[in-house]
């Protein structure tokens, strides 16, 4: 008996619960595309940005001639700017709560600037001819231009050589420094409480990191003075919250979030990660490479569990091709949605918003539906959840898996204890004729 029932027990590890697609538990909206009037759409800090009500601002080129830069929600695109008016070329934009965008953009007659738009009027935030310093310049393709939903703009400026480089915020008018000029500031992040954060690197030695500040004090984050290396551009939260991608001193890139100096290890390390962005809740999401050199928006450390799209996966009728540089990404906002800067097999580019779908309680494994393989987990893992919520959510909801498990979905999952009597069942009537 003590062998059959080590028969029964492996073999109900092995036959009792039906495969299952690894779901997906996002909403994809196609925001634009290249099938449309837009040619191509800008990446890096040009890509894709979004507010809390899921409204997106992007910078796209035009199919015929010229670029601009536009809000879209899904449902209609607003022209913010384009080079129909007095601006030839833009470089990076943000978008706020209010749908107010900020930009960077060349024009003719009064040279590069930065400005704020909301679809109806443009106003000037800065001019380069109008910076407080000799042979100073705006136009840095590389650098951030960032809104908070106060209005006010962070962005980068080249004060003509040290120690005028640096960040600063303005909303029209005077600017006002950020960095304090003892150090090399860029890639700047602004909150809604006009707070800045940034990377920096000191004048006079290999020290890089994570400073925050608001134009009076700036207080240290963190630096490569620990197990970390080099900090990417960092995100930041209205509590003060950061999240950043770093270097491993012992190598790979890990997804940091940082509370009061305690430093909370989110994801990693992995081959690459970037486009770190956190929430008010301080959820993140990030783009990786993982260790199987597949590139995916994850917004944990399970390439499974915490994916929202990787390289190969269905979207818009064909398959997303994920490359780092070619894919940009923001978010999450406050919902838990994000934006993406997507290129397709079929070859379309577009820009997505992947919104989440509401989960059940008890769907422990986040494929969509309460079942056996929920109740398996719990067993492995009895912190992923209550399981009384299994209990009462058992059956309900359908697996979002693809078109060819559809059908599997919709049929009856068997009750773990059927399961089991069922098997072992099966597995004692050739034996009972030995008997």
């Amino acid at each position: 008996m003590k062998s059959f029932r080590s028969i029964c027990i492996f073999t109900l590890a092995a036959v009792a619960l039906p495969h299952s697609v690894a779901a997906q538990n996002y909403t994809f909206t196609n925001i634009a595309d290249t099938a449309g009037s837009f040619s191509a759409f800008a990446g890096v800090f040009g890509g894709p940005r979004l507010n809390n009500s899921g409204a997106v601002s992007f910078i796209a080129q035009l199919d015929a001639g010229g670029s601009g830069v536009y809000r879209g929600d899904g449902v209609a695109i607003a022209t913010i700017a384009d080079s129909s008016g007095p601006y030839f070329s833009f470089f990076t934009a943000d978008i706020n709560d209010a749908g107010q965008v900020a930009f960077l953009a060349q024009s003719d007659a009064i040279g590069p600037g930065i400005f704020r738009g909301d679809g109806v009027t443009v106003n000037t935030i800065i001019l380069q001819r109008d910076l407080p310093f000799d042979s100073s310049k705006l136009l840095d393709e590389g650098e951030p231009v960032v809104i908070n939903n106060a209005g006010v703009v962070a962005f980068f400026a080249i004060g003509g050589g040290l120690p005028n480089n640096g960040i600063y915020v303005g909303s029209g008018g005077n600017i006002t420094p950020v960095s304090n000029f003892t150090h090399r500031a860029f890639a700047p992040t602004i909150n809604n409480l006009g707070q800045v954060a940034y990377t920096y690197s000191p004048l006079s030695s290999t020290e890089q990191g994570i400073r925050v500040g608001n134009g009076g004090t700036t207080s240290f984050v963190i630096d490569n003075s620990g197990p970390y290396n080099v900090f990417f551009r960092p995100d930041l939260n209205d509590s003060n919250v950061v999240a950043v991608a770093a270097t491993n001193d012992s190598g790979g890139v890990s997804v940091l979030r940082i509370d009061g100096g305690a430093v909370d290890v989110v994801a990693g390390p992995f081959t690459t990660a970037s486009d770190v962005g956190i929430n008010n809740a301080g959820d993140v999401a990030f783009m990786a490479q993982t260790s199987t050199n597949v590139y995916s928006i994850l917004t944990g450390p399970d390439s499974v569990a915490n994916k929202v799209i990787r390289d190969g996966d269905a979207l818009f009728g064909s398959t997303a091709t994920l490359l780092q540089g070619l894919t940009t990404i923001d978010g999450p906002n406050d919902a838990g949605q994000i934006v993406f800067r997507y290129s397709l097999a079929d070859g379309r580019q577009g820009v997505a918003l992947a919104t989440p779908n509401a989960m059940l309680n008890g769907d422990f494994n986040c494929d969509g539906d309460v079942d056996g393989r929920d109740f398996l987990k719990w067993q492995r893992d009895t912190s992923v959840g209550n399981l009384a919520d299994w209990q009462a959510n058992y059956g309900m909801g359908i697996p979002l898996t693809s078109a060819a498990t559809a059908a599997e979905a919709t049929s009856p999952v068997p009750e773990p204890g059927s399961l089991i009597l069922v098997v072992c069942s099966a597995l004692l009537a050739p034996l009972a004729h030995r008997v």
